[in-house]
């Protein structure tokens, strides 16, 4: 079972690391271009266009090919993704691009999410998700935290080739030395059975969960993508980007690794609460303040807060699916409606920067995470009088 974890933890950093690299492209995309922040936020949202597509069918392939497999041919379309990437020539092209790299994030989420969820129990499952996203900002951190300096000095063409080129053969080692000599040990159909899709819609505290991750998603979605043009908005140097970016990541790393123990302790609903105000207080601040110092801590702490929430969000979903096990259509469904929320965000924060200010687009998210307190506290009094 540890071996399980750790690859389906290892994929995950290289999923995440390749995702949020290719968001810190946009701001030298966008100037080689002559893109406004409209369209970069419709590239933004062409990345979850596919997500909403493979939500729902995304627990039909972890069954048919099994969880690993699925996840390993994602990540080699990422790989070539970004290689194609390099050679794009204008808008319609870059958003296919975009498009299509929105392949990998969109498989896996709601089967990683389902895979953890088999492996843990009601115990500990705060713990495991937390520690299984916590690698995704490792793989974030790690991966995107250099990327802007890459970029300022080979450009942005050259440094999607390299990042093209990493892709494909993190594939072929993981595929050839690890997948084809059978330590991953894939779990098929034989393990489990699909629930159906009408017996979600019948259990209010999902239903709940789904809403919560939903406007958790739609209030933190679009920061990471809009971050780097709030602080060129402060005139901050372009090479100094990814730093304020690592810092963000860095919180939202020591927030899913500790949060998902306090969820363990606490509960989810009061974990997700305090951290989804302190979101909303947060992004409020870091538009009004001037100061570098201040903003790197910021950064961090408004990390910790706004990807911290998803061991919550995901315990919630796990808690309302402890009798049935439908993980994998729950987590799909889940999965829909945070990609819906995810296309929405950065076209409307693109369109609200263009017309009012950077400053406005944050604000709103803010106003999205008070929002989502809202079926949070639903979830929590469905699951006192069920459990009275």
């Amino acid at each position: 079972m540890k071996s399980k974890f750790f690859y389906v933890s290892l994929l995950h950093f290289f999923n995440d690391g390749f995702s949020a690299s290719l968001l810190l492209f946009l701001p030298f995309i966008a100037k080689d271009m002559g893109l406004n922040l409209t369209k970069v936020g419709i590239l933004g949202s062409g990345m979850n266009l596919l997500p909403i597509a493979l939500a729902l069918p995304s627990a039909l392939l972890a069954d048919r090919f099994g969880h690993f497999k699925t996840l390993l041919f994602a990540l080699l379309i990422c790989g070539i993704a970004y290689l194609l990437m390099s050679l794009a020539t204008g808008f319609g092209i870059l958003l296919l691009l975009f498009i299509l790299i929105g392949i990998p994030f969109g498989l896996f989420h709601p089967i990683g999410f389902a895979l953890v969820s088999r492996l843990s129990g009601s115990e500990n499952i705060g713990r495991h998700i937390g520690n299984f996203t916590a690698w995704g900002d490792v793989g974030r951190l790690a991966i995107s935290g250099g990327v802007t300096f890459i970029i300022v000095a080979w450009g942005w063409r050259s440094s999607a080739l390299l990042y093209g080129v990493a892709g494909v053969a993190v594939f072929m080692y993981l595929y050839f030395f690890h997948f084809r000599t059978d330590r991953l040990n894939d779990q098929k159909r034989e393990d489990f059975q699909l629930g159906k899709f009408t017996h979600l819609l019948q259990n209010r505290q999902f239903i709940y969960a789904a809403a919560v991750t939903a406007l958790d998603n739609l209030a933190s979605s679009g920061l990471f993508l809009f971050l780097p043009f709030l602080l060129l908005s402060k005139h901050i140097q372009p090479t100094f980007l990814s730093s304020f970016a690592g810092a963000f990541i860095v919180g939202t790393l020591l927030g899913k690794a500790v949060l998902g123990r306090w969820v363990d302790r606490l509960g989810s609903v009061k974990v997700f609460v305090i951290t989804e105000i302190l979101m909303a207080v947060l992004i409020v601040l870091l538009t009004v303040v001037s100061a570098l110092w201040l903003i790197v801590i910021i950064s961090v702490v408004l990390g910790i807060a706004t990807r911290g929430t998803v061991p919550a969000t995901q315990t919630m979903v796990y808690q309302s699916m402890a009798e049935s096990q439908n993980f994998e259509r729950a987590n799909g469904v889940a999965q829909f409606g945070d990609t819906v929320a995810a296309v929405i965000v950065p076209i409307l924060l693109g369109l609200t920067s263009d017309r009012l200010g950077i400053n406005w687009a944050f604000w709103l998210a803010a106003g999205f995470a008070l929002l989502a307190v809202i079926p949070a506290v639903a979830f929590g009094n469905v699951r006192l009088s069920s459990d009275a």
